[in-house]
């Protein structure tokens, strides 16, 4: 008879072979990381799984925060590497209903295929992102007087010494991971950024890219997008950049193209807000997706 269980983090061995069918590409200790994410959170579980016979043969992960947002505190539940052996998969559904039952939490679900949109989709969850902005650089756009140009800081010690306390509680949660953070800033205000490298091969090439995850600020990113633009350019060697649609609130953008994802991000909430939600503290950076 199989049982639902909450996994912690000292079931990792336990549940480990299952993961490893999922992705074999990836080690134990990229896996491990769902487990023990380097942030504080007071939940005591990491997901839930399915056991027969004290054998795990299902699981659901669950990376959990808590993070101020707009002045309010707000928990957070990203769903991850969801996985059923598939003689037990039509008790599959057992592993989501628990996450149903989470009382005052917004639900993120960032990658999935298509069968686990249609579930969570009709589980009440809602499109969060459906299409990915990409930006391209254009040499001579960003041209500015010294008295204009904007500062851009990427030495890790000088943006802890930039950041206001939340966002520079978000700057120590993630230092672990490989992200890449940024400030840019003016005389009206700065815009913190935090990124990771992706890459694509086309024609017997890899083009590197930043799949960028968060901003700070809207308004002082888009105000200073085509310098932004420039520096990945020029100091990373990234030829463009890539951003959640809802991260920069449908701008207008020159020189940018809409990609449209294969499968939308999902969410539910009735605490937060489509444009409240980023990409921090989920799979995207822990297991660098």
């Amino acid at each position: 008879m199989t049982v639902v269980e909450k996994v912690t983090p000292a079931m990792f061995d336990d549940v480990y072979p299952l993961l490893s069918e999922l992705d074999e590409t990836y080690s134990r200790e990229k896996w491990r990381k769902i487990f023990d994410y380097q942030w504080e959170s007071d939940e005591g579980y990491v997901g839930y799984a399915l056991v027969d016979d004290r054998k795990v043969v299902g699981f659901n992960g669950a990376i959990f925060s808590r993070r101020i947002i707009d002045g309010r505190e707000a928990r957070i539940c990203n769903l991850t590497s969801w996985i059923v052996k598939e003689q037990y998969r039509t008790e599959s559904m057992r592993l989501v209903f628990p996450v149903l039952k989470l009382k005052g939490y917004t639900v993120t679900n960032l990658t999935m295929n298509e069968r686990a949109w249609e579930i969570t989709r009709r589980l009440g969850f809602e499109n969060l992102d459906t299409t990915v902005r990409i930006l391209f650089p254009v040499p001579g756009l960003s041209a500015t007087s010294k008295e204009e140009a904007p500062v851009i800081v990427s030495d890790r010690s000088r943006i802890a010494e930039m950041l206001d306390p939340v966002n520079l509680k978000i700057f120590r949660d993630h230092l672990h991971y490989n992200c890449g953070h940024l400030v840019i800033q003016d005389r009206y205000g700065y815009s913190y950024i935090i990124y990771t490298r992706k890459s694509y091969r086309k024609y017997n090439f890899d083009i590197s890219y930043a799949h960028i995850h968060y901003i700070s600020d809207r308004s002082a990113f888009l105000r200073r997008i085509n310098k932004i633009k420039l520096y990945f350019l020029k100091s990373r060697k990234y030829f463009f950049l890539a951003i959640d649609e809802r991260l920069i609130g449908n701008a207008t953008i020159p020189y940018s193209k809409v990609y449209q994802l294969k499968v939308p991000r999902m969410y539910k909430s009735e605490v937060l807000s489509r444009d409240q939600i980023d990409n921090l503290y989920s799979e995207l950076v822990v297991l660098g997706l």
